[in-house]
């Protein structure tokens, strides 16, 4: 060897010495690229999924379309799975930020993708954050699947013998029916209408008759009734005329005025008046029963 190889004690030296330094390069690239080398540049982030939908340890996470880190470790628990991110220390997250699994590629690679929020605090990156449903092509598939088979299920009950569209088939032939029956019914009635109208103008024919024969007759009774109304109008006056006479004659009475209202209203002079009347009635019967004490007859 050493015949052809005069300095082979250096080349194995060197040859030694690129193994392990090509050694190293690969487990550091091993660890860098999934995420286990722990590097100051980066924090921790820990999300809890209902499901990560094929998210493997070493897979990108995405912030505002940019990687800012890989998934570190993915561990299941009892109704979750919890990822581990590394990202890197000058994004800084926001209350409100969402996680979410989405497909990186066509070819059905994933990637963890921090939507940022809108709050104003920091986002406290100590606690267990938590993802929602991943959003892949393999979950809209599958809500596709789901949004088909009740498509399938609601056809299939209205195709159904009392389903939407039987009742709506029978529903249009009763109305078809009905539209019938109101264009029958119409045609009655339109009829009866010409008959009504007919009889209308007919009868008003006939009044224009009778009105037009006693035309002269209307006109002496429309005269003869406003002289008579013109003489009960005088009569009212008279009554009012007679209605005050009776009224003025009523006050004189009762404000003691005259003779009438002296007898009605004095006592005193009402019983004299019957006093008198008493002994008028007393000489009266005193004449019938002694004439001779009033009378004298003498003969000569």
């Amino acid at each position: 060897m050493k015949k052809f190889y005069p300095n082979l004690r250096s080349v194995q030296i060197k040859t030694g010495i690129w193994t392990i330094v090509i050694c190293l390069i690969l487990v550091f690239s091993y660890f860098w690229l999934s995420g286990r080398l722990a590097v100051r540049s980066h924090y921790e982030l820990k999300i809890a999924f209902p499901n990560v939908m094929g998210l493997e340890v070493g897979d990108k996470v995405m912030y505002r379309g940019m990687e800012v880190g890989r998934v570190k470790s993915i561990t299941a628990s009892k109704d979750k799975v919890i990822t581990t991110a590394n990202i890197r220390s000058d994004i800084i997250l926001t209350e409100g930020t969402r996680f979410l699994v989405s497909d990186s590629s066509l070819m059905g690679g994933k990637a963890l993708n921090i939507i940022p929020g809108d709050g104003k605090n920091p986002l406290n990156i100590k606690k267990l954050q938590q993802g929602t449903s991943p959003e892949g092509m393999m979950e809209l598939i599958s809500k596709a699947s789901a949004g088909l088979d009740e498509l399938n299920e609601t056809v299939k009950l209205l195709n159904s013998p009392n389903g939407l569209l039987q009742s709506s088939r029978k529903l249009v032939q009763n109305a078809d029916g009905t539209v019938t029956e109101m264009g029958n019914l119409a045609k009655e009635i339109k009829q009866e209408l010409v008959i009504t109208v007919n009889k209308i103008e007919d009868l008003t024919s006939s009044l224009q008759e009778v009105i037009a024969e006693n035309k002269e007759p209307l006109k002496n009774t429309l005269v003869e009734g406003n002289i008579t109304i013109e003489k009960l109008s005088a009569t009212l006056d008279s009554l009012k005329i007679l209605s005050a006479n009776l009224n003025r004659s009523a006050k004189a009475l009762t404000e003691n005025a005259g003779t009438a209202g002296l007898l009605l209203n004095d006592k005193q002079l009402y019983e004299k008046i019957t006093n008198a009347t008493d002994n008028l009635n007393a000489l009266i019967k005193d004449i019938k029963e002694n004439p001779k004490k009033y009378i004298k007859f003498s003969v000569f």
